[in-house]
């Protein structure tokens, strides 16, 4: 490939090795990505994207807490940065510390309120406590903030349907339960008045 090349004439060409290994995390190769993430962090501890992305291989193989610590140290770095602190939430809901996932996901999106992709974690984890109408003003905010049409949002926007629509059948499916008890409590009531 053109990145393997350039590093063979020029193995400290860091923006190639970069580029390489995000062309293996684009490919779903986690291991040859993770092999060429680890020299770009030897190379430059401070890359916050190659910390980012090897946290994210780590936990999609349900290594959570290297994951964690991954993004601990890119907090360190840049301590508003609101993907760094979005992938950190998503690591914490996975550990079981749901509500300070929810607290990360809030803190992503005030320090960065127009990037739609980070209301879609906050909506599936609020979906998920069963605060469905939390969820439904968050997935409101990112329709509004995806108005235009984006293909790089089809996805996000395609889950945070799939939200509006759970969340939507889930309060529907309460009601009814609330409707069918209050028709219950009438029908007793009316049988009781009318002996």
């Amino acid at each position: 490939s053109l990145w393997r090349g350039a590093l063979k004439r020029q193995p400290s060409l860091h923006s190639a090795r970069r580029d390489l290994a995000h062309a293996y995390v684009e490919l779903g190769d986690d291991d040859k990505a993770k092999s060429i993430l680890l020299q770009v962090l030897y190379c430059n501890p401070d890359d916050l994207w190659a910390l980012r992305a090897l946290a994210n291989i780590w936990f999609r193989q349900g290594d959570c807490p290297r994951a964690e610590r991954l993004l601990l140290l890119g907090l360190a770095i840049e301590p508003a940065n609101a993907q760094t602190l979005n992938n950190l939430a998503l690591v914490r809901c996975e550990m079981g510390r749901k509500e300070e996932g929810i607290r990360l996901f809030r803190e992503s999106l005030r320090n960065d309120p127009g990037l739609p992709n980070l209301y879609l974690g906050l909506a599936c984890e609020l979906a998920r406590a069963h605060r469905c109408e939390e969820a439904l003003t968050v997935v409101g905010h990112l329709f509004e903030k995806a108005r235009r049409p984006d293909p790089e949002l089809d996805g996000v926007l395609a889950n945070a349907r799939l939200v509006y629509v759970e969340c939507n059948r889930e309060l529907l499916d309460r009601n009814r339960v609330a409707v069918d008890q209050a028709l219950q409590e009438l029908q007793i009531e009316t049988q009781r008045l009318t002996g």
